[in-house]
């Protein structure tokens, strides 16, 4: 069973843990300037590696807007949420331009918000979005697109890049956080943990998770952080 999401008192006993540790540039997990542009380009360059792996090719990420956008926040949390979103919008691209000899770029756009210093980052895809009923259950701990059967899925999803679908919705995966799913499923497929988690992950410190889609053409996914020493400053 893939782990739970994260709970107040586990971050506390991480915290308190790393503490007895000190390192340069952290505050316990929490890393004092995280630069984002750096955590997009480590969760693009994996999420490339394990589609090529899956598809034989992958979509290629651009990058652009404030790529040197810091915040206070675990680096963790943030690999896991652009981890799991992108492996979405990869997947996606893939099986609806499978025919296709050149797959359409991943568009991933950073913002830096002036007035509180959070950091939103927009995952744009043309992986031929999500129809109106599934896009109401996205959210919802144990959905997904995936079949049940794994064999027939592998089979109907090869390095080929053939077969359709709507792309890993809510994928588990594995990036140090308990491994959601990362043994019993492909690694580009899940229990359906991966968008609840990673929302549960951005609000933990006030942050959020939206996503748009237009049906047969694309998704958008709007992931904004806010920093963390703001915003717990701001608590009390």
């Amino acid at each position: 069973y893939p782990s739970p999401p994260p709970r107040p008192a586990s971050v506390i006993a991480e915290q308190y843990v790393a503490l007895q540790q000190p390192r340069d540039g952290f505050i316990g997990v929490f890393e004092r300037e995280l630069n984002v542009g750096r955590m997009i380009e480590k969760a693009s360059t994996d999420c490339e590696a394990i589609c090529e792996t899956t598809y034989g090719r992958a979509p290629a990420f651009e990058l652009r807007g404030d790529t040197d956008a810091t915040l206070c926040y675990i680096p963790a949390h943030l690999e896991y949420c652009l981890f799991e979103v992108f492996k979405n919008s990869s997947r996606a691209v893939c099986e609806k331009h499978s025919s296709a000899e050149e797959l359409p770029p991943v568009q991933v756009l950073v913002f830096k918000h002036d007035d509180d210093e959070s950091v939103s980052v927009k995952v744009s895809d043309q992986g031929g979005g999500i129809d109106a009923k599934s896009l109401q259950k996205v959210f919802e701990y144990g959905f997904t697109t995936v079949p049940d059967d794994l064999e027939t899925f592998s089979q109907e999803h090869d390095a080929s890049g053939t077969g359709g679908g709507l792309g890993a919705l809510g994928s588990g995966g594995g990036t140090g956080l308990g491994g959601l799913g990362a043994q019993s499923r492909s690694p580009m497929a899940g229990l359906g943990f991966g968008l609840p988690v990673s929302r549960q992950y951005a609000e933990y410190f006030g942050g959020s998770v939206h996503l748009y889609s237009i049906d047969g053409y694309g998704t958008d996914v709007i992931i904004t952080l806010k920093d963390a020493q703001r915003a717990c400053s701001m608590a009390f």
